[in-house]
C-alpha cells in the first residue's frame, strides 16, 4: 500500500501489518499523487522531474526532467502514462512491466 503526505512524503506500507517498509522524504517543492503503472509507481515532482519508483523499496527505476517540473498528477492506463509539465508540454510515456526472473533449471 502507498500513503502520500505533504509533510512526511511517500510511504510504502505492508498491507497485512501496516508496518512502514520504506519512506521517501518530500523533495523541495512537493510531489504529485503516486500513480501505479506496469508494476511500478509514477510520481512527479514540481522541481525535479518525473520518476518511476519500485514499489518494493521506493528506489528510483528511471526518471525524466524537462527542466520545468510536474505539478499535475500523471494519468496512467494499460502501460501508458500522460502528464503535463509545468511549462505546458504534454508528455506521453510507455512503461513495460519487468521481465520475469529466470528460474534455475534442474
Amino acid at each position: 500500500m502507498l500513503a502520500s503526505s505533504a509533510t512526511t512524503g511517500l510511504v510504502g506500507l505492508d498491507p497485512f501489518t501496516g508496518r512502514v517498509v520504506w519512506r521517501n522524504k518530500v523533495p523541495e517543492g512537493g510531489v504529485t499523487a503516486p500513480v501505479p503503472i506496469a508494476g511500478a509507481i509514477l510520481v512527479g515532482t514540481t522541481r525535479y522531474g518525473l520518476f518511476l519508483l519500485s514499489p518494493r523499496n521506493g528506489k528510483v527505476i528511471d526518471g525524466i526532467d524537462l527542466g520545468t517540473g510536474f505539478a499535475q498528477t500523471p494519468a496512467a492506463f494499460a502501460g501508458r502514462a500522460y502528464v503535463m509539465s509545468n511549462a505546458g508540454t504534454l508528455l506521453g510515456l510507455g512503461v513495460e512491466p519487468p521481465l520475469p526472473r529466470p528460474t534455475a533449471r534442474n
